[in-house]
């Protein structure tokens, strides 16, 4: 069973937060949420912008499954930083009352102990009910958040489903268990697209051989091609792949599946 924080059962980890928020003087009676202008690296801007896509497709393919429209969807990077939001039309002056937009920081160092801080830091499901929040700002929202990992087991993200009201909140807890698959299902389905258009099937073949362990003499006599200009074609493979060398390039490929995701687009069209 995956872990949940609740102040319940793990009261020594909101304390320790607390704790923490002191120190590092966090102000408990916060107005509004504090604004970033960040501006990624291009490889993970593309990464961020796929993920929002999957929090938006997401939210689309689930909202049959969604008994009630009164919750707060809230995406955010793995540093705390607000990436997305959805809202119903009712929920969005309060959530321009406390500048909860994109850009915004959930970050425990700005606006103390919330559910998306301490999903950060545990790195696991975090329960969080009004006033057990550091700041005065978060004392009427219900919220839980749970890391979204990638295909590497690291934290990509962290999806937050909050309500005003607790008796609203039914059915979050085993709602975000589904949104946070989708969303991470979705966002590899992406990242196969983006390859999908990044490497043309002569570049493909040559990575699925080389992954093989054929040597470039081997395939440069297979396809009928020279050898420059097999080391012409793992170069473009690399750079277009943002690989430090081929062996990264089939680890990535490995690790996404995506050589047979490859070869199965490439018989269809």
């Amino acid at each position: 069973m995956n872990k949940i924080i609740r102040f319940t059962t793990d009261s020594c980890v909101f304390l320790e937060s607390y704790k923490r928020c002191n120190n590092l003087n966090v102000n408990k009676n916060l107005n509004s949420l504090s604004y970033y202008n960040i501006v990624y690296e291009e490889d993970l801007k593309k990464k961020i912008n796929l993920l929002i896509n999957a929090f938006k497709r997401s939210l689309e393919n689930l909202y049959v499954f969604q008994e009630n429209n009164h919750y707060i969807y809230i995406l955010c990077d793995a540093n705390g930083i607000v990436l997305d939001i959805s809202c119903p039309r009712n929920l969005l002056k309060y959530c321009h009352e406390i500048n909860l937009k994109p850009g915004c920081s959930l970050n425990e160092k700005d606006c103390g102990t919330n559910a998306v801080s301490l999903a950060l830091t545990e790195k696991c499901e975090v329960y969080i009910n009004g006033k057990e929040h550091y700041c005065f700002l978060f004392h009427n929202l219900h919220c839980i958040a749970l890391p979204i990992y990638d295909e590497n087991n690291n934290i990509i993200g962290i999806c937050d489903i909050s309500s005003i009201t607790e008796k609203e909140y039914t059915y979050a807890p085993s709602f975000i268990y589904l949104l946070v698959k989708y969303i991470r299902d979705e966002y590899l389905k992406l990242i196969y697209e983006e390859y999908l258009t990044t490497l043309n099937p002569v570049e493909i073949n040559i990575l699925s051989s080389v992954s093989r362990g054929k040597s470039e003499f081997e395939i440069a006599n297979s396809l009928k091609i020279s050898v420059p200009y097999v080391k012409k074609i793992k170069n473009s493979i690399k750079n277009k792949l943002h690989c430090k060398d081929i062996e990264e390039c089939i680890f990535i490929a490995g690790k996404l599946d995506l050589l047979g995701y490859f070869h199965m687009y490439h018989k269809l069209i």
